[in-house]
């Protein structure tokens, strides 16, 4: 069985059954129609027949019951794909073709001029500090800081990864947004480079919709334990993360904490969106409500919860991420997991956060990429070099 985290993660020329009749699995199958016409639909199966030479693709939330039944029929493994959607990830491919499916042809070269490309901003432009989401308005910050800039281009592992750096750093609005709507597509945030397989364990920090939790339950495949720890758990999934779920029940452990610089209570203020802002530890921010937390270093939840194992370290915090750097280097010495960090929620962020992770880890490769038409969702992946191509 194989996991799809995007279409691109197709093969060339595969041809495939999807599995179910569905108002899902046909926006899939235009969605795979209009960025793969490489690729071809056979159509849907309904039921579960002897093997074929196509493959068969799983994106129902009941994908596991499926899949057991393939298998017992006699698919082989490598005809099984597994393509759980991301429902609730606001810069996924999937909500990108929920916007534009059929009036944007994803696979042309958009102008400038595009009309989707004032449409995706249009929030964000009708603001009147708008430029604040691009790191190219904000030229002297950058300036003042190019010698740890530099010192992280000279870290990363492949030109891939410098020449992202420097777009989110220094492109244009126009640039990123053509980055986006084609890279979309092609992956998923917090899985590029990550290699997982059943028995593994995950530290999914920051969880709000859980659009991850579905991928880490088809690549775990009910062996392992994902603990997602946020402040309001599992408060904000999405129906289609709660019907994974239930398929694995206690694989995806709520985890209500924040993470942060101390084991203890926190307060932070709490967005309108019903997240929290993690950077902001027992401080008001005017306009927004604030709460108080549980909270706990890195280091401390590992240790309470007697692991002994870590395959990935997963951190969306809000800007929390700072905050707990230190728990975070020792716990990964220790148990050498694949790190996927969030560093945008500053600007700052952008290389204190790299600098302090890639000067403190030896027998790392680390990557960045960017899942947004802004600086945002930009994630820095770290591997340790023991790990890479197993």
């Amino acid at each position: 069985m194989r996991v799809i985290h995007a279409p691109g993660e197709m093969a060339a020329n595969a041809e495939y059954l999807l599995v179910g009749d569905s108002d899902r699995t046909r926006f899939l199958r235009r969605i795979l129609e209009a960025v793969r016409p490489d690729t071809r639909c056979l159509g849907f199966a309904d039921g579960i027949g002897a093997p074929t030479a196509a493959s068969l693709l799983l994106a129902e939330p009941d994908w596991p019951v499926a899949l057991a039944e393939l298998r017992r029929a006699g698919w082989p493994e490598a005809s099984l794909l597994v393509m759980p959607c991301p429902e609730g990830d606001p810069w996924s491919y999937w909500s990108l073709a929920e916007k534009f499916l059929g009036e944007v042809d994803f696979l042309a070269d958009l102008g400038e001029r595009h009309p989707a490309f004032f449409k995706t901003g249009s929030d964000k432009l009708s603001d009147p500090e708008w430029k604040r989401h691009y790191c190219c308005y904000c030229e002297g910050l950058v300036r003042r800081n190019l010698p740890y800039i530099r010192d992280v281009l000279g870290r990363l592992a492949d030109r891939k990864s410098r020449e992202l750096y420097g777009m989110v750093l220094g492109a244009s609005p126009y640039a990123l947004w053509s980055h986006y709507v084609k890279a979309a597509f092609r992956g998923l945030q917090y899985f590029d480079h990550v290699r997982l397989g059943p028995g593994d364990v995950v530290i999914d920090g920051g969880v709000f919709y859980g659009s991850e939790i579905p991928f880490y339950l088809a690549h775990l495949e009910g062996e392992g334990r994902v603990y997602c720890v946020d402040p309001f758990g599992f408060d904000h999934l999405s129906d289609y993360a709660r019907a994974n779920m239930a398929h694995f029940p206690g694989l995806a452990q709520e985890e209500r904490l924040a993470f942060g610089p101390k084991t203890g209570e926190v307060s932070l203020p709490v967005l309108g969106d019903g997240q929290v802002l993690g950077r902001a530890v027992d401080t008001a921010v005017e306009g927004f409500r604030t709460e108080r937390f549980p909270s706990t270093t890195l280091d401390d939840f590992v240790a309470g919860r007697h692991l002994e194992k870590i395959d990935l370290i997963k951190l969306d915090l809000e800007g929390a991420e700072e905050h707990i750097l230190p728990g975070l280097i020792d716990v990964a010495r220790e148990f050498r997991p694949q790190l996927a960090v969030s560093i945008y929620h500053t600007k700052q962020h952008l290389w204190q956060i790299p600098l302090i992770i890639m000067s403190k880890l030896a027998d790392y490769d680390y990557y960045i990429d960017v899942y947004s038409c802004e600086c945002y969702e930009t994630i820095l992946y770290a591997i340790p070099r023991e790990r890479a191509g197993s």
